[in-house]
């Protein structure tokens, strides 16, 4: 009996003596790990301020009003709340390895600039603690990105939500960035807006996603707008300044190469769609050009990237453009509408390997509405060095679908004729274009508008008929004549000016006598 109770003794004695090492053990743990984060430091933010609260039994660590400040520059995080669960206790105290299950960011605030450094790489002595966690997830983030020393470029967005599964520094995991892997990424933004460096635009998006497993991109609506009137922004700038309004539904990205972005290599996809565009472009004409350097053709905007880009094919399903132009002498802006724009671009890319052929685009749109317009664009690329090429047809019209333009830019009005086929063919370059359009027409009848009321200037009407315009041009006639299409190119302006001023010399040079 007496060895009976002195074995109990013992046990309890020793259990006590467990628990109790088990319980200072743990609170020295706990202490340790407390003391370890609120001298934390995650690249140039410090902690400043955080409650900590650890629980060993459920594997468990709570932060509550955590502030990170950059110690560089003037970023800062606060987070109202993160939770840690499933800790590996054990293998950190055995081999120092973290192991999570799942870390939980809630609520974060987030206001980064683009002058933060680096800090600076530890020593390479220390051997990199192994860290594991099933996933990392950010809910209701908001997030303010400020970039330029005046911080003109500007992105904002709110109700964010991030998650990453299976992160590693170890392992060897599906998506690589340096110093760990991931096997998964979702990121979804319910809204956010971005304000360019010029101050005059911004860019508005609803309903961004992204995921990893699918690799695909996609966006419900997307807003680029001028901030100002048509005519405000002009008359404060003092100079031509385009003013638009577009707005995009249904954009998606298929088949992203997420490693090559990450790793900062290239953008690499299948296809760029767009299901619906839908926009107004405006110019002051009367206004005079900004001083600013010679603007590029299309294919040297691309070369010009800061990155390597490849996308086989760029479409989009459906759109209507206006756009609308203001001339010295005129009472409103002239206008021409573009409605059921269908449009798809192959080949778009400065990654010699994998382009597989020219890069090349076709546009089908009803012009006023009214008229089908059919037009085939050519682009050298570096692997496939062809001439820049342009070339299309318009189908029968009557001539006068385009006095909303002619009338306000032109000091004309079509008072009669009809389009029998048009179509032309050109290569330009950087100085010149070249090639011919045959415009057949008959019955066509002008007049010249007075400045200013735009009533009708009889003289100059019956010289321009009679004299300068040819009423008609059909294959019947012997005096059928195909247009010769010349024009040197104005550097200053876009290249959708430069096509319609190409095609403008071979009309002219057609009609006129």
């Amino acid at each position: 009996m007496r060895n009976t109770k002195t074995i109990l003794t013992t046990v309890v004695v020793t259990a006590i003596t467990i628990i109790s090492l088990f319980l200072a053990g743990a609170f020295f743990i706990s202490k340790q790990i407390e003391k370890e984060i609120r001298t934390l430091q995650v690249a140039n933010f410090r902690l400043q301020n955080a409650g900590v609260k650890t629980n060993l039994f459920l594997g468990e660590i709570k932060l509550s009003d955590v502030e990170l400040r950059d110690t560089i520059s003037a970023g800062t995080i606060d987070i109202p709340e993160i939770a840690i669960t499933g800790i590996g206790w054990l293998k950190f105290v055995m081999n120092g390895k973290v192991s999570v299950n799942q870390i939980h960011i809630k609520r974060p605030t987030i206001a980064l600039t683009d002058n933060m450094k680096s800090r600076e790489s530890p020593n390479e002595a220390e051997k990199p603690r192994s860290v594991d966690i099933g996933k990392v997830e950010i809910s209701n983030a908001t997030v303010l990105y400020q970039s330029g020393e005046k911080k003109r470029d500007t992105i904002f967005s709110s109700r964010i939500n991030l998650d990453v599964w299976e992160i590693s520094t170890a392992g060897q995991n599906k998506f690589q960035l340096e110093g760990g892997s991931f096997d998964r990424l979702r990121l979804v933004m319910e809204q956010g807006e971005i304000h360019f460096s010029d101050q005059l635009y911004r860019a508005r998006f609803n309903d961004f996603q992204y995921d990893s497993d699918t690799a695909r991109l996609a966006v419900a609506q997307i807003k680029v707008l001028t901030k100002g009137s048509k005519y405000g922004i002009g008359n404060n700038a003092g100079v031509e300044t385009d003013w638009f309004d577009f707005v995009a539904d249904g954009f998606e990205m298929k088949n992203i190469r997420l490693n090559t972005l990450l790793s900062g290599t290239a953008l690499i996809l299948d296809e760029c769609r767009l299901q619906s565009l839908k926009g107004t472009a405006f110019k002051d004409k009367r206004l005079p050009l900004p001083e600013k350097p010679n603007t590029k053709l299309p294919m040297e905007l691309l070369d010009d990237l800061p990155f390597a880009f490849h996308c086989s094919r760029v479409t989009i399903a459906q759109g209507s453009i206006r756009y609308e132009e203001r001339a010295d002498g005129s009472n409103t802006a002239g206008y021409i509408n573009f409605e059921r724009l269908q449009a798809e671009i192959k080949n778009l890319g400065n990654i010699d390997s994998l382009i597989s052929g020219p890069t090349t685009m076709t546009a089908k749109t009803l012009a006023m509405g009214k008229s089908v317009l059919q037009a085939d664009f050519v682009f050298p690329n570096k692997k496939f060095q062809k001439a820049y090429q342009a070339k299309g047809t318009l189908a029968p019209v009557p001539l006068d679908m385009f006095n909303p333009m002619i009338i306000e830019n032109a000091g004309m009005k079509i008072e009669g004729g009809e389009l029998k086929s048009l179509a032309f063919n050109f290569d330009y370059n950087a100085q010149h274009a070249s090639g011919e359009v045959i415009f057949e027409y008959d019955q066509l009848k002008v007049s010249v508008l007075k400045k200013g009321n735009q009533s009708k200037n009889k003289f100059q009407s019956f010289v321009t008929n009679t004299f300068i315009v040819r009423k008609e041009n059909l294959r019947e006639k012997n005096n059928f004549r195909k247009g010769e299409i010349s024009f040197e190119r104005n550097k200053k302006r876009s290249v959708f000016n430069y096509w319609w001023k190409s095609l403008y010399s071979g009309l002219k040079d057609t009609a006129a006598f």
